[in-house]
């Protein structure tokens, strides 16, 4: 219980710097609220066949952040995509019976069509863009794939989370490489934060 009322009294505080324009602070409270959702995750969900997955995908996760503090673009971003990759991979270990390939059919027609209306937009950075949209895509889809097949809320919440995943992606890419948007930095702070709680969520739910 206190685990989660630091979490959550960390992630408002953290909420709270990104809203007021204060990115140093904000940049040092991401990684900090990652850490305390990796305290609840180690003293709740431990029996889970997914909790390794998740564990190292969100120390990769706290990792990225430390890495965007002292603007190290490219290894903040190598760290999320692995981070993305094993949240995929404990999703997977979920995954038991047959796979639905039209799902993973539609979620890459509709991030191709997503790519191309914000293609003005992202034109200079398509390509990391690019790989960051398919791990993002198969992520999606083994947790859709895995609440199909076992419709809990704890999938459920999985789920989401990788549709906020996306959303705050795209909001943070734009927002950097491009003319931010008015309160796209909230936005996308929050987003992250959400989904790494919902992804957390899924485990000891």
């Amino acid at each position: 219980m206190w685990g989660r009322l630091m979490v959550g009294l960390s992630g408002f505080v953290h909420i709270s710097a990104a809203n007021r324009e204060e990115k140093r602070a904000s940049k040092i409270l991401k990684p900090i609220t990652l850490l305390l959702l990796m305290t609840v995750l180690v003293s709740t969900g431990r029996n889970e066949p997914q909790f390794i997955w998740v564990a190292i995908g969100l120390l990769l996760a706290s990792i990225s952040d430390v890495f965007s503090l002292f603007a190290k673009t490219k290894a903040s971003f190598a760290a999320l995509i692995f981070s993305f990759l094993f949240y995929s991979k404990g999703f997977w270990s979920l995954l038991h019976g047959d796979i639905a390939w039209w799902l993973p059919a539609l979620l890459f027609a509709g991030s191709v069509i997503l790519i191309l209306l914000l293609l003005p937009k992202l034109d200079t950075i398509i390509f990391p863009v690019s790989i960051m949209g398919v791990v993002l895509v198969q992520m999606s889809w083994a947790a859709s794939a895995v609440w199909m097949n076992d419709a809990s809320a704890a999938n459920l919440y999985a789920c989401f989370a990788c549709l906020i995943f996306v959303a705050a992606t795209l909001i943070c890419a734009v927002n950097t490489y491009r003319k931010p948007v008015m309160n796209s930095n909230l936005w996308a702070t929050v987003g992250f934060l959400v989904a790494h709680s919902l992804i957390v969520a899924s485990v000891v739910a």
